[in-house]
C-alpha cells in the first residue's frame, strides 16, 4: 500500500510541480524581445513603393499561414496600385487593387473587404503591416519587410 500512496502522491503533486519548474526554466531561455517600433505616417505613396513580403496570418487561424508578396506602385503622391500574390499549397491567389493615402496609411477597398497598410520603424528597419477585414468575417494580418528579390 505504501508504494501505491507514493505513486499517487507523485502523480497528483510531483508532475504538476515538475511541469511548473520546466515551464519557468524555458521562459528564461526565450529569444530577445523585438526592438520597439514606432508608427510612421506615410506622406507619399513613393515612400512605400516597391516589393514587400512576409507571412500572412488568418484570424481565426488556418491550419497553415500563407506567404504573401505585395508590390506597391505609385500612380500619384496619394494614390497607387497594390498587387499581391499569396502562395498556398493549393496554388497562388492574387489580385490588384487601387490604393489611397488616408491619414498616413494606405487603404484599399474592394468587393471582398478592406485593407490597411501601416508603416513602422525600428532599429532593425522599416516594416509595413497589413490588416485586412473581409466581408465574410475573416481577418488577415501580415508584417511585411522589403523584398530582397
Amino acid at each position: 500500500m505504501g508504494n501505491l500512496r507514493r505513486s499517487f502522491f507523485f502523480l497528483v503533486i510531483g508532475i504538476p510541480i515538475a511541469a511548473l519548474v520546466f515551464s519557468l526554466g524555458c521562459a528564461g531561455v526565450s529569444s530577445q524581445p523585438s526592438p520597439p517600433q514606432t508608427p510612421v505616417a506615410i506622406t507619399e505613396v513613393k515612400t512605400v513603393a516597391g516589393k514587400w513580403e512576409g507571412l500572412l496570418k488568418r484570424v481565426p487561424p488556418a491550419r497553415q499561414d500563407d506567404w504573401v508578396e505585395v508590390t506597391i506602385q505609385e500612380t500619384g503622391s496619394d494614390t497607387g496600385i497594390g498587387e499581391f500574390a499569396s502562395y498556398r499549397t493549393a496554388g497562388v491567389f492574387g489580385g490588384k487593387r487601387p490604393l489611397k493615402l488616408t491619414d498616413g496609411k494606405l487603404t484599399s477597398e474592394g468587393e471582398r473587404g478592406t485593407a490597411t497598410f501601416t508603416l513602422y520603424e525600428s532599429s532593425s528597419g522599416l516594416e509595413l503591416r497589413l490588416h485586412a477585414d473581409m466581408k465574410d468575417g475573416l481577418k488577415y494580418n501580415a508584417s511585411l519587410s522589403r523584398s530582397t528579390k
